[in-house]
């Protein structure tokens, strides 16, 4: 991926993090859709991020690096999907197939370098990023019926970064 500023950001770039990131969750939904329909129950989750919900911020990465303009499109983009969908099934008699969203804050992945760490400590409340397998209990609520009665919603899970 590239961190190239904007205005020099490669179209062919743009294409494939939109088809990855988007457009492989719209026809992964699209092939599930007959079966959860047909069942008349399901649960799709489409994983976001904050960037999804509110700008990049630019200051946490090395001078003269951008995160990807797609990257925010993208994210934001699967909230929309997300609506559409449960939208939609509701409309086409299977309002139990439900669709939501998470949406992660930073997560401290093993490539994250310790001076972006140390950076992210201030992005949001608990001053530090998650680790990996403090969202499994997230997605397991979305996955199961204790979630029965929602969808079409968008579950942030960030810190209380996106709070302040």
């Amino acid at each position: 991926r590239g961190w190239e500023p904007y205005e020099q950001f490669p179209a062919g770039q743009w294409e494939k993090e939109v088809a990855v990131g988007l457009s492989s969750a719209h026809y992964a939904t699209q092939a599930v859709a007959p079966i959860m329909m047909k069942q008349k129950k399901g649960s799709i989750i489409n994983v976001s991020s904050t960037t999804g919900i509110t700008a990049s911020n630019h200051a946490k990465y090395p001078e003269g690096r951008f995160k990807s303009p797609a990257y925010g499109t993208v994210k934001t983009g699967l909230l929309g999907l997300t609506r559409a969908w449960a939208s939609y099934f509701s409309a086409a008699g299977a309002p139990d197939v439900r669709v939501n969203a998470i949406c992660f804050g930073a997560v401290n992945f093993k490539e994250i370098t310790p001076e972006l760490l140390e950076k992210l400590k201030g992005r949001n409340m608990l001053g530090r990023a998650a680790r990996p397998d403090e969202y499994h209990g997230a997605m397991i609520f979305l996955a199961s019926d204790a979630s029965a009665f929602m969808t079409a919603q968008t579950l942030i899970i960030d810190g209380g970064q996106t709070a302040w």
